[in-house]
């Protein structure tokens, strides 16, 4: 988006809303983008592509828009939808600001006026002279009010994209920290909690443990059912994980057919009961094979537990969970095994991104 200062931003904000408005084109940050570039008149090729539409009649639409955006504003590819919403509802900040300032000069002006007739007041007036000077006055009371009604209007118009903006940033937040196939915390939404915990403290006081899971044969699965079965069986043991961890604890999908779990103020013997009912309660789930409505019921987890004691670090906890989960693996798969905060790592050959216990 270009530079602009206060005055021109605000008068550039009142001439996009109503053009989005106009053709009923959402208000996200992405949209907003478009429109504020678009009455701007700083980007020429957008311009040129967006009037000839208009001047053909042909529709412009949310999907259309999303395209222009991707072409002519999304040139910085490094910066992330959110932060592209953040440098927008900058932008409208600002504006609410400028008409802020606008209102305050104009009061300041009112009252300068004000004084003005108040001096005049008591000089020596004959009736023709002070009538004159309140018609005068209420000309000045009338032009005041007008002004803050019109002031009003605009603030309040633009208050209502930023409440808008608010809502979408909340959305793009959200979208961020959120795997989209299952729904759970993602893996850097993960990592992020637990840096959290770790910088206030929380993380090394009273007994936590970690949980590592991975779906058993999966590539087997998807070779026989295919990818759209695969992705149902992954949410299924999403929903089963999340069903059997409440409160504080932070379950979140890892990566491809493995999850993780962080269950604060849990020991050992909580970790494990906790890790057993998600795995007997999968391996009995009814998963139906959508191409023959027939009952699959191979699908099987193992499961790596660790405790996180005083002095522990993450990536030291997640590399003893993930040896628990190799050695539940290598035992037969679909148990669950535990590592202890002392044990030294498992001497394994590393398997490569794919492959399968």
């Amino acid at each position: 988006m270009n530079n602009t200062n206060l005055p021109e931003s605000a008068e550039i904000l009142r001439l996009a809303l109503p053009l989005m408005s106009r053709f009923k084109i959402p208000v996200t940050p992405r949209n907003y983008a478009v429109w504020y570039e678009y009455a701007s008149g700083s980007n020429l090729m957008l311009n040129q592509k967006i009037d000839h539409l208009i001047n053909s009649g042909a529709p412009i639409n949310n999907e259309f828009v999303s395209a222009l955006y991707a072409e002519y504003i999304d040139t910085n590819h490094e910066l992330s939808q959110l932060e592209k919403a953040q440098k927008i509802f900058a932008v409208l900040q600002d504006s609410i600001t400028n008409v802020l300032n606008v209102a305050v000069g104009k009061t300041t002006e009112y009252g300068i006026t004000l004084d003005h007739y108040n001096n005049r007041i008591k000089a020596d007036l004959d009736l023709e002279q002070l009538q004159f000077l309140i018609n005068d006055m209420a000309i000045s009371t009338k032009i005041m009010l007008k002004n803050n009604q019109e002031l009003m209007e605009d603030l309040n118009k633009t208050r209502s994209e930023v409440t808008a903006l608010q809502d979408q940033l909340h959305v793009a937040k959200k979208q961020a920290k959120t795997d989209t196939l299952t729904e759970l915390a993602n893996r850097k939404a993960f990592f992020d909690e637990l840096e959290e915990l770790d910088r206030k403290g929380t993380l090394h006081s009273g007994n936590h443990s970690l949980l590592m899971l991975d779906i058993d044969n999966f590539k087997k699965v998807n070779d026989s059912y295919g990818h759209l079965f695969g992705d149902k069986v992954i949410k299924t043991v999403a929903k089963v994980l999340k069903n059997n961890t409440k409160g504080k604890d932070l379950p979140a999908r890892f990566g491809g057919e493995e999850f993780i779990a962080f269950l604060p103020d849990t020991n050992r013997a909580g970790a494990l009961a906790v890790a057993e009912m998600i795995r007997k309660t999968i391996a009995g789930a009814r998963i139906v094979n959508p191409r023959n409505n027939k009952v699959i019921s191979t699908v099987t987890v193992s499961i790596g537990i660790t405790e996180i004691v005083p002095g522990d670090n993450i990536e030291a906890a997640i590399a003893r969970a993930d040896d628990a989960l190799y050695c539940a693996k290598n035992a037969g798969r679909n148990q669950t095994a535990f590592a202890d905060s002392s044990q030294p790592p498992v001497n394994r050959t590393p398997i490569a991104t794919g492959a399968f216990y």
